[in-house]
């Protein structure tokens, strides 16, 4: 079914690569703000299936999910890739904004990677936004 996908303010990566391993700790925050009462999607991560960001309890209009987290942290190798997928449905909701952005060690945004709105006006509609996360194996 329809649905617009709309590029604001020019970012639309489709990935990043993180120096997310010591001695450098950069971190993504996901944030997905919606319009409608009753929000319905999911960021999960491909492979593992791990639920990184849903709706829970009363619905609110801003989601967010800082990535990786201390324990993520501990699981991610040099080399290590991912993939982080924004599943959305209609239902009771017209729109979505997926927005990822980066920060440094000092907790200062770095910048924005992607802010994209999908919208709908046909409630069996369904879309996926796809991130690719990349971790380098050197730091030197």
């Amino acid at each position: 079914m329809a649905a617009t996908r709309t590029v604001n303010g020019g970012k639309d990566a489709a990935g990043v690569t993180l120096d997310a391993l010591p001695p450098i700790r950069d971190y993504l925050i996901y944030k997905v703000t919606v319009s409608g009462s009753q929000p319905d999607f999911e960021l999960v991560e491909q492979g593992s299936q791990k639920v990184l960001l849903q709706p829970q309890g009363a619905a609110v209009q801003t989601y967010k999910r800082k990535w990786p987290s201390a324990a993520e942290l501990q699981q991610i190798n040099p080399d290590d890739s991912f993939r982080h997928i924004l599943g959305m449905k209609f239902l009771g909701a017209v729109s979505y904004r997926f927005v990822v952005e980066r920060y440094g060690s000092d907790d200062e945004l770095v910048e924005t990677l992607t802010d994209v709105t999908w919208s709908s006006q046909q409630p069996e509609t369904t879309r996926f936004e796809t991130f690719a996360v990349s971790i380098p194996p050197d730091f030197s």
